[in-house]
């Protein structure tokens, strides 16, 4: 099964990995990542075709990474035609660094929670947020 690796890294630790790099979220991407309330201008999802750009992709990572596997899309960059392994795409996931998209990050549900956003990354980029940034399937409504 060609499912995202859980590398077992809790990727909200702060530590140094063994190549020296510095765990945890990437601040200056971690405040883009959340969804818009309303449709993005010019952006279509390429994992469920939503009018938002893939890294704001309110689906539930689970879900995200269905949809991608399913459209047969790279786990990293989202283009058709090739594996995460032969994708050239040097990006990272910027909740936990690993190579994969962030929609598809075990990480997002828990950085996308109004509890754990790091003050550190500093003011949210978009437009007027919901109460909360991340509700997913109905489960987790109140």
């Amino acid at each position: 099964m060609n499912e995202f690796r859980d590398n077992g890294n809790s990727g909200h630790n702060g530590n140094q990995n063994k190549n020296n790099r510095k765990e945890g979220p990437m601040n200056k991407v971690l405040r883009f990542s959340f969804p818009f309330i309303g449709p993005e201008q010019r952006n279509t999802c390429k994992t469920c075709n939503g009018p938002h750009h893939s890294i704001r992709c309110p689906l539930p990572s689970w879900e995200f990474r269905r949809m991608a596997k399913d459209k047969n899309l790279c786990e990293l960059c989202l283009n058709e035609g090739h594996s995460v392994q032969q994708c050239n795409s040097t990006f990272r996931c910027g909740y936990c660094r690993d190579r994969h998209h962030m929609g598809g990050c075990k990480e997002k549900e828990y950085y996308r929670d109004v509890n754990n956003y790091p003050a550190s990354a500093g003011p949210i980029v978009g437009q007027e947020l919901e109460e909360t940034f991340f509700r997913g399937p109905s489960q987790y409504h109140h």
